[in-house]
């Protein structure tokens, strides 16, 4: 990847200085992986609070008790399971500093969530650019799509989909 200290610059315009933080369109490349160097372990508090934001009363996801009579086997063992769209929220912010941080987020498809995350187990993550375009509607902007790949313990896949965002190309002009 070509992100570095040239993707991020200072520009003075008439309104004041103003700070462009990449990566730009021009900094990914097809056929790119990118191992994304920040982690992320859960934690109970993680657990319960999403649940109560999102108003998720799944059993599985806050009560000890529920789980270990009902999931006590393999591979749940009578634990918490985190909630699935949480785990995809905190994959989706490891990927973004390399990938999305000056982009809009235009969609997700192809979600799959291989195997259940625990409190305590600790994410990872892993991206490829699968195909870019410059943007048909949008001058000084690009269409990005990335695989991305969700770990738990670095070597578990837990999660897989495609992102889809645009980045300004970094000869794009401000106003």
């Amino acid at each position: 990847m070509t992100y570095n200290k040239d993707s991020v610059n200072l520009k003075n315009n008439e309104k004041g200085w103003e700070f462009r933080e990449g990566p730009f369109y021009e900094d990914l490349q097809v056929g790119e992986e990118i191992y994304h160097p920040r982690g992320r372990t859960l934690d109970e508090a993680d657990c319960k609070w999403i649940s109560l934001i999102a108003g998720d009363r799944n059993q599985i996801h806050l009560n000890k008790l529920y789980t270990a009579k009902y999931y006590p086997e393999p591979p749940f063992n009578g634990n918490l399971v985190v909630n699935g769209l949480f785990v995809l929220m905190i994959v989706n912010s490891l990927t973004s500093p390399e990938t999305s941080l000056n982009g809009v987020f235009l969609g997700l498809d192809k979600v799959r969530m291989l195997s259940p995350v625990f409190i305590g187990d600790s994410l990872t993550a892993k991206s490829k650019v699968l195909e870019k375009r410059v943007s048909r509607s949008r001058a000084g902007f690009g269409i990005v799509k990335i695989h991305v790949q969700g770990f738990k313990n670095l070597n578990t896949e837990v999660i897989n989909y495609e992102k889809t965002f645009m980045l300004p190309l970094k000869s794009r002009e401000v106003s």
